[in-house]
């Protein structure tokens, strides 16, 4: 139990950094999406990182939570780039 502590400890981390942009950017949403881009994209990478390295050490349901929770995290860094370049768009036209 550990170990899948550890492994997931970069999905929280992540968690503090999307509350992070959403709450206290609001104001200034390109800097804000920026910031819950970047705990996505590094949430996901630590993740996928974690399940690499611990593969061997990890059982089977160990691996399938932590591709269930690896997995919206890829889906929303895709949606807020999308909705960041679409922002930035407008604002250069």
């Amino acid at each position: 139990m550990k170990k899948f502590f550890i492994t997931t400890s970069p999905i929280f981390f992540t968690m503090i950094l999307v509350v992070f942009g959403v709450r206290y950017f609001q104001g200034n949403f390109l800097l804000g999406a920026f910031i819950v881009e970047l705990g996505l994209a590094g949430g996901v990478q630590s993740t996928y990182n974690s399940i690499r390295s611990e593969s061997d050490k990890l059982s089977g349901a160990d691996k399938v939570i932590l591709v269930l929770c690896t997995f919206p995290l890829l889906v929303n860094s895709v949606f807020f780039l999308l909705v960041s370049l679409n922002f930035l768009s407008k604002m250069l036209e």
